[in-house]
Formats: C-alpha cells, structure tokens, sequence
C-alpha cells in the first residue's frame, strides 16, 4: 500500500475544473486561449462525482481519529461550480455521524463567492456549521473595490 489511512490528517481536493471567473494570471490560461488540459475537461466531465468523493472519504477515513480536513481549494476549478458540493458537505456530515463523530472533518472552501444567491451562501453556511464548527468559507477578494477586482478577477463581482 502506498498509504496508511491512519496517517492522512487531510486532503486537499479539487471538487471540478469548472470557474466562472476569467483570472488572466490563471493556469487555466496558456498562450491567450484555455489551457487544452483544462478545455478537454470542462462541464460535467470536469466534475468529480459523488460516487468517486464517497471512495475518498472511505469508511476507515471517517472513522480515522487523526484526519482533520478537507481543503477544498482548486488550482484550475472553484468548488462553487461542482454540483455536489452541497451533497459532499452533506456526505462528509453523515458519514462522521455514523461512526460516532460528534463532528466531522473541519472543510476549508476558497472561493471566488461570485455564484449563488444569499440564501444558497446563508443554508450552505449552515450546513458547513453543522458539519463541523470550525469549517470555514476564504472568498478571494482583489482590489480595493469592483472596477480593481475585475483587473484580476474577471467575470466575477
């Protein structure tokens, strides 16, 4: 075996190769066009599924007394585009549950935040609480107002 589940104290995952945003200093980004890497895998072929997430969050994981984390931080996705965020949350929730965890694993999301409605951020915000008290959402915000974000964060207000 290459690893030993009991020595994994967090993964860093990347839910889908999905942005809205238009970053210039972006690897998505090469030679002025999308990355063909990135292009060949957008839609839903970008997405893990929650089949391939429920694999990664195995059994012997959530029942593991030293994994702490999930990172959910994308090089060329923003997890906010996966559909199954929410039921991965959800997931990751219910499966601590039954193995006895008061909480499950504390789930660190970086975002761009420029999709959903308020109340999408208000109920995902409590299902993020709900799972562990300490999960926490980083929106990345650039410049000091709109028009100086959109110079590095484009598409996104």
């Amino acid at each position: 075996m290459l690893y030993e589940i009991d020595k994994i104290k967090g993964i860093n995952l990347e839910l889908t190769t999905n942005c809205n945003a238009m970053c210039s200093a972006c690897i998505r980004w090469k030679d002025g066009g999308l990355n063909p890497v990135v292009e060949k895998n957008l839609g839903s072929k970008g997405h893990i599924s929650l089949e391939v997430l429920n694999n990664i969050y195995c059994d012997e994981l959530a029942q593991s007394k030293v994994f702490k984390r999930f990172e959910l931080n994308g090089t060329v996705g923003d997890a906010i585009n996966s559909p199954y965020l929410v039921d991965f949350v959800k997931m990751v929730r219910d499966k601590s549950k039954k193995f006895g965890k008061v909480h499950g694993p504390e789930i660190d999301l970086h975002t761009n935040g420029a999709l959903h409605s308020t109340q999408w951020w208000q109920d995902f915000a409590h299902l993020m609480i709900d799972n562990n008290p300490n999960s926490q959402v980083i929106f990345a915000l650039d410049g000091t107002d709109n028009e100086t974000h959109q110079q590095y964060r484009k598409g996104c207000d």
